[in-house]
């Protein structure tokens, strides 16, 4: 890690933040409330290549995206309102919540007067080489978070105490810093994103062993994820990987602690999660349960909520009141 630093700078007008962005080669469509006055002060950590950026915006302002980046954002709002506009996910309002944000997917944001916030960014090729050490082969689906996770998750306080560590570590003064210290915290971030907060393929995390796995066990895996919608049987999973049912069943539990169809159960949970946090109001979590599999809609239940903590139910009604609108 050779690039380690912080820096602070306070805007007083709009101009003076389009030019900042500008220079930065973003050059986002910049939009403010009031003409009057304008008040936006921002502090970036810099740990080689990730950030974390603490703001106060005592203005309301907002910005649409112009340039093309591929960045994860992870951000905490704990007093006011930002809000994000994301692709077919559409309005996420956030307040004293945490946001993960894929700026491939980003359309425009906007903060609210008296918001403040810290927010990591991470480099979607970095986060993804991350996974892919920890799973023990190529990732070829791009990782896609839920997007806003309740104040009841673990995440953000995992995540809050690593922040609250790069800050100490900064304010310490270079004359102590260790770029040994600072790798590790880089490396706590990426693992505290991946392995606590809920997306896509979290069901490779959660069944993954220290041992490494034969090849044909990371074949199945990948038949699963791709076959996930279709009706697959323990007989077709073997075969995709050339090897017998029973080998196959022998290899899942000694290696992933698991049978075969269990663990394509919680790839399927994974993906049903994903789709009712994205539901249309004219759409049920009863459907989604359908199309995934699961024909019966109290056993669906009783298994997304020893998964997730809550019933799809709250999950959908989480979504549809105050965090997505």
């Amino acid at each position: 890690m050779t690039s380690i630093n912080i820096s602070s700078v306070h805007f007083k007008s709009a101009d003076s933040l389009k030019e900042y962005y500008a220079n930065c080669g973003l050059s986002p469509a910049i939009n403010v409330e009031s003409a009057k006055s304008f008040d936006y002060r921002k502090t970036t950590y810099s740990l080689n290549g990730m950030y974390l950026c603490s703001t106060k915006s005592l203005s309301g302002w907002g910005f649409e995206k112009q340039a093309v980046t591929d960045v994860y954002f992870i951000s905490f709002t704990y007093a006011g309102v930002s809000a994000w506009e994301m692709g077919k996910v559409g309005r996420v309002s956030v307040s004293q919540q945490m946001c993960i944000i894929d700026s491939a997917n980003l359309v425009q944001g906007n903060y609210a007067p008296g918001t403040f916030t810290d927010t990591i960014m991470i480099e979607a090729d970095l986060l993804h080489r991350e996974f892919s050490s920890l799973i023990g082969y190529p990732a070829l689906e791009r990782l896609n978070f839920v997007p806003v996770l309740p104040k009841s998750s673990k995440t953000w306080p995992l995540f809050r105490s690593i922040v609250d560590t790069i800050k100490l570590y900064f304010d310490a003064g270079r004359d102590v810093q260790s770029p040994i210290a600072a790798s590790y915290l880089k490396q706590a971030l990426l693992l505290t994103l991946l392995e606590s907060a809920p997306h896509n393929q979290s069901s490779r995390l959660t069944m993954k062993t220290g041992e490494a796995c034969p090849k044909f066990v990371n074949r199945a895996i990948d038949y699963m994820h791709y076959n996930a919608d279709r009706p697959i049987l323990l007989s077709d999973i073997a075969e995709s990987c050339c090897t017998s049912a029973r080998n196959l069943q022998i290899a899942f539990k000694k290696y992933k602690n698991t049978t075969p169809m269990r663990y394509l159960r919680m790839i399927r949970l994974a993906r049903a999660h994903s789709d009712i946090v994205l539901l249309s109001r004219s759409e049920t979590w009863q459907a989604v349960a359908t199309k995934w599999g699961f024909n019966d809609a109290l056993l669906f239940a009783k298994y997304y909520q020893q998964t997730y903590q809550e019933l799809p139910s709250q999950t959908l009604l989480r979504a549809r009141i105050g965090v997505i609108k």
